[in-house]
This record gives structure tokens, sequence and C-alpha cells, in this order.
């Protein structure tokens, strides 16, 4: 098939998994999952765990249609190469995304509510799936509520929050497991959002263990500041130049390259978290002395 068929297929499909619907909600965001089967939904339930609950009757702030793409592999374009990918979707509106197994394709001009088709035929399972497309979708929530979306992992340490962001392999496993006493917002995506000057860390359910972890936080909470990691053989706190740590910061953020409509607004949103001088580089040892470093008060930047 040719990748131009691709949205015109998916734009084609009608009949939905099932009639179960759930609603996720994160950073106060009821969004909400419609057109589930039974299994699929209760798979769901224990991914996310207390972040997804019955349909209410309060309004949800996104709404996506799960349809079924049947067992004929359409969305299967290109040899793997990589374990996750997620592009524009040729042919369909800005916002619209393919990976693997799925494609996503809003269908209003608001990006309110959306549609993914799910392909049957596949190694990977239907739950990880919806998982990547709610990621995709937070993202995009983020920036409409003057934040940002990152690769990073999060722990709440003393009622503050700390994220530690960086690319695969950079360490944020190893820098949460090196955090005493803490619970974790997530292990691989983070949220940071503003009110008014101060910022703070939204708690998410997605987990590279496809588990919320017991005793996960909920909610959000005041944000101690974001730290790229850097593994070395001396722990040490780098303040970089408001450029430097600009373009630092956006190389973390999530799904730049499938949302380049937004790249005015995450520059702009990524500036303005540089200023609370709330972002530093962590180099750092595998082990937790560095986290005295990070408990030292940070100043805003001119």
């Amino acid at each position: 098939m040719r990748d131009a068929d691709l949205n015109a297929r998916l734009r084609l499909l009608g009949r939905t998994r099932g009639s179960a619907a759930r609603d996720l909600v994160v950073a106060g965001q009821v969004l909400r999952i419609e057109g589930l089967d039974d299994e699929l939904a209760s798979r769901l339930d224990r991914r996310w765990g207390a972040f997804v609950r019955p349909v209410s009757s309060e309004s949800a702030q996104r709404t996506v249609r799960v349809l079924d793409a049947g067992e004929d592999p359409w969305l299967e374009q290109q040899e793997r190469t990589e374990a996750y990918r997620l592009e524009r979707l040729p042919g369909g509106p800005p916002e619209s995304v393919v990976s693997y197994h799925f494609a996503l394709s809003p269908e209003d001009g608001e990006g309110k509510a959306w549609r993914v088709g799910l392909t049957a035929r596949s190694d990977e399972p239907l739950e990880r799936m919806l998982d990547n497309v709610m990621r995709y979708i937070t993202a995009r929530v983020a920036v409409d509520l003057g934040g940002l979306a990152l690769h990073a992992a999060g722990v709440l340490h003393d009622g503050c929050a700390y994220l530690f962001a960086g690319p695969s392999r950079s360490g944020k496993t190893t820098a949460v497991g090196m955090c005493p006493h803490t619970r974790t917002l997530g292990d691989d995506f983070g949220v940071i959002v503003p009110d008014g000057d101060v910022w703070s860390a939204v708690a998410v359910p997605f987990d590279n263990t496809e588990r919320v972890a017991d005793g996960a936080a909920q909610g959000s909470y005041p944000l101690a500041g974001v730290w790229r990691l850097y593994q070395a053989d001396e722990n040490r706190v780098e303040r970089p130049t408001p450029i430097l740590a600009a373009v630092s910061l956006l190389a973390c953020v999530a799904f730049p390259w499938a949302n380049p409509e937004d790249t005015e607004r995450l520059a702009r949103h990524t500036d303005e978290f540089i200023r609370t001088g709330r972002f530093e580089h962590l180099h750092f040892r595998p082990d937790e002395a560095f986290w005295p470093l990070l408990e030292q008060p940070a100043g805003a930047m001119d």
C-alpha cells in the first residue's frame, strides 16, 4: 500500500472494537477512550491503575475512538529497525501520526476528538499501542496547558517533584533508583505545567514496566527542578547558559518531530521554564551521593 493510502484507509474505518469506555485522568484532564472491547478495557485497568476509571458524567477534554483495523497488516509499511516508532501520517491532517500497528488522526479541527485504528495482527499488545497513543495525546495536552512533556523520570520527595530528563540509556532509571524516600511520578515520561509563576510536575501512568507502580503518586506537585542527566566519574551540577539550556531541554521534549506545528509554542514554553532557574545538568555516578546537590535552592535566570 502506498503511504498516501494510509490516511484514506484510516478514514474509512467505522467499526469500533467494542462498546466499553474508560476515562484516563492526567493533569486534571479527562481523556476519554471509547470503542474498547471488555478484555482490552480490563487490560488498561491493570496497566493504568488508579489513573483510569469507568466513564462518568464529567465532560472529557479529549476523546479517542478505538477502531478495528482488522488482521490485514496494512500499517506495516517498512521493516522494523527500532523497538518503537511514531511518525507523521502521510496524507492526513497535520496532527496525524502512525506507528507500526496503529494510526491516529483528529476527527475535528480542534484536536478534541480523535480516531485510532489498531491492527489485531501484531506481536505488540493492544494495550501497549493505546499507552503510546495516550502518551502522544498527553504531550499535546501539556502544550495546550502551557507546559512540556519530556522524556523524563519523576519522583516525589518531601512534597516536591524532581525530574530526571534525557534520552534512552542516559541513566534515568538508575538515578531514580538512587533517590531516597521517594514515590514515582512515572519512570520515562514527565509532564510539567505552569500555574502563574509556579511550575508543577504531573504524575502520569506511563511506565516501562507496563504497569503503574505500587504506591505511585497521583496529582500535581511543586517542581523542585528538572535535571538533564550525564553519567560521569564524579557528581556535579552544572547551570548551562540560557541558550544552551533551551537547546538541551528541547532535546528532551517528547514527540517534537510528530508535532511540528507546535514548534513555536514548545520553544516559548521552554524559554519560560528556563527563566525559572530550575533546569540544570546533573553529572552523576551510580550512587546516591549526588542527591544533596539537588536540594540546594535554585535561582531564576536573567
